[in-house]
């Protein structure tokens, strides 16, 4: 988890005026709830918008988790 929340800090940096996230069409990570979770520790400290598509089907439930707990 330390280092998703790092690649994830490392991309909102690299675009400038960035506002949020988007996971468009769910994605493996949304399936694990520590990984998710330091996704968004970083959207909650830089107080950006997360979009969640969950187009994967039920892989979401780490997401859900997460996002519940907060």
């Amino acid at each position: 988890p330390r280092r998703v929340g790092a690649l994830t800090e490392k991309a909102v940096q690299a675009v400038a005026g960035a506002t949020g996230l988007n996971n468009h069409m769910g994605s493996e990570i949304t399936a694990d709830p520590d990984a998710m979770g330091a996704v968004l520790e970083v959207v909650a400290a830089r107080r950006l918008f997360m979009d969640y598509d969950y187009g994967r089907g039920s892989d979401h439930e780490g997401f859900m988790v997460t996002f519940e707990a907060d």
